[in-house]
């Protein structure tokens, strides 16, 4: 995996992808990972295994940010399925440890 393999990297910014995250994560300490942008966040099945396992890896992580971006909509315009992952997002922000900021767009 890319973040496995980039022992430097301080800010990861994560596009919308159809690949699933492989089935075993061995999570490996991130000393450097510092900010993490999700782009395309929907909440489902592999953005929450992502998170998980950024929860036990980016040990030094200062800040996540969720955006529910979704390539179908025009700019400005709002979807139930956007405010849905905006909603998975608060909820997922709320699990993480004291000090690392969240910001939901």
């Amino acid at each position: 995996m890319l973040i496995d393999s980039s022992n430097s990297l301080q800010v990861l910014s994560l596009h919308p992808s159809m690949q699933r995250v492989p089935e075993v994560l061995t999570p490996r300490p991130h000393q450097c990972l510092k900010v993490v942008e999700m782009i395309g966040f929907s909440g489902g099945t592999t953005d929450l295994e992502f998170f998980t396992y950024l929860l036990q890896s980016a040990i030094n992580l200062d800040k996540i940010i969720f955006d529910p971006y979704h390539p179908r909509e025009f700019k400005g315009e709002q979807s139930e399925e956007k405010d849905e992952a905006r909603k998975r997002a608060r909820q997922l922000a709320k699990r993480l440890p004291p000090g690392v900021k969240s910001a939901v767009r």
